[in-house]
């Protein structure tokens, strides 16, 4: 006999295992071509990664990516371009409308003796010209009849699909192993690469660090069935802040999980802008005193936890009242404004400062000094204070009054009480400056 000629690679990808043994046995067995088979999309394009065929066959309704979209990610791959990729489907008669453009050849599956007839047909067009104007080439459809059911079913999955590909929410199916299968659009560009790039990725792998290792912890918390979400916090991913929420999708043989991400970044920076509107001092731009208090309770809970000592000052600008009757009020906030411009220049950035009202400012300090640094400390602002006044144009000299606490871990206070010591020193220096006069 002789030896057959022309032999080719091929990959035959469908979720019904008796087909593939068909196929086996067709293709390998009978006519000696190389074959490989996969059983769902994700499967095929893991034989892809080791495997080059000449001619593909595809089923439509496959587990872990469908043909349709599989066929899309085969004819975006380089190395494929001009492989001959078959649509092999039950329901290709009632599909006819939306069978996917990159396909070159559609068979409508009937009884296999007649389906390897149109087999064999289509595999002596490996190599040959392909239809002009993407026009697939149809065989067995005079043998199919179009089941009222399955068009129906088809309706209503084009339904879903409409609604799935123009939802807010990125929407994942992902397999046990945690590796994409399905993303809507706007899942897509959430993870910013294409379709083809994304099916078959591990859907952690776009989580960084303790981020990666919450979304790991709730998709095997999911896995025990129960619901699962991120939380209040917001999960990070790339330069965007959202929140997940994990379903457990079982269906006979297969288990998959649906992942729902709902990017807030707008609404946390909404917030954020609220919050820091809400602890803001409108004048001057410092802290105001809810946020003073707020930043300074944490930083001596600190101080308590690893007993340091810390300073706090706290300074009231001198005769605001008469400045405001004989200048304005106008006057009055630009003293106030120009005092709080010279402590915020004087202290590092770690340090806390804020206006707590008023002609009243206070100061935190976020690490120990020595009493010398503590000197040094009180004199670099004096002397900024005496350099903005010499420059200012205001036609009054700006002073304070100014008292300073130290928190002692060896004799513990409050916040309160420290402050209520800064205050107290602050009078006493008000009350000599009004002796001396």
């Amino acid at each position: 006999m002789l030896e057959k000629i022309n032999k080719n690679k091929i990959l035959v990808v469908d979720n019904n295992p008796v087909l593939l043994k068909l196929m086996t046995t067709l293709l390998a067995d009978q006519e000696g071509h190389q074959v490989r088979t996969a059983s769902h999309g994700l499967e095929a394009l893991d034989v892809l990664k080791s495997f080059t065929p000449d001619i593909i066959f595809v089923d439509l309704i496959m587990p872990k990516i469908g043909g349709a979209e599989l066929c899309r990610i085969i004819r975006s791959m380089p190395e494929l371009k001009d492989v001959l990729l078959v649509i092999l489907s039950a329901i290709a008669k009632e599909s006819q409308e939306d069978l996917p453009p990159p396909a070159d050849i559609c068979i409508a599956k009937g009884p296999f003796s007649t389906t390897a007839k149109h087999v064999l047909h289509a595999v002596e067009w490996v190599g040959m010209e392909k239809l002009p104007g993407s026009k697939l080439r149809r065989l067995g459809f005079e043998d199919a009849f179009q089941r009222e059911a399955t068009t129906e079913l088809l309706c209503w999955k084009k339904h879903f699909e409409v609604i799935l590909n123009n939802m807010s929410e990125a929407i994942f199916e992902i397999t046990s192993d945690w590796r994409i299968v399905y993303a809507n659009p706007k899942g897509i560009n959430l993870l910013a690469h294409r379709e083809e790039e994304l099916l078959g990725a591990s859907l952690p792998s776009f989580f960084k660090d303790a981020d990666n290792e919450r979304v790991k912890k709730l998709l095997l918390k999911v896995e025990d069935k129960s619901p699962a979400n991120s939380g209040p916090e917001p999960v990070l991913i790339y330069d965007r802040q959202v929140t997940l929420h994990c379903l457990l999708l079982e269906e006979s043989a297969h288990k998959s999980i649906i992942v729902i991400i709902r990017d807030i970044t707008e609404r946390c920076l909404a917030e954020e802008k609220l919050r820091l509107i809400s602890i803001t001092d409108e004048l001057t731009g410092l802290l105001n005193r809810r946020g003073f208090m707020a930043m300074a309770g944490k930083q001596f809970q600190i101080a308590e936890r690893v007993k340091d000592g810390i300073y706090l000052i706290f300074a009231d600008l001198d005769d605001l009242k008469k400045i405001n009757d004989k200048y304005g009020h106008k006057a009055g906030d630009r003293a106030i404004i120009m005092l709080a411009d010279v402590l915020r220049q004087s202290f590092r950035q770690s340090d806390i400062v804020g206006r707590l009202g008023g002609d009243e400012f206070a100061v935190l300090t976020t690490s120990n000094f020595s009493s010398a640094k503590k000197e040094g400390m009180c004199e670099r602002f004096f002397e900024a204070l005496a350099l903005a006044n010499m420059d200012s144009s205001l036609g009054f000299e700006v002073a304070i009054s100014a008292g300073i606490a130290r928190y002692d871990p060896l004799n513990p206070c409050s916040l309160e009480e420290l402050i209520s010591r800064a205050d107290f020193q602050m009078y006493e220096c008000k009350k000599n400056k009004n002796v001396q006069h």
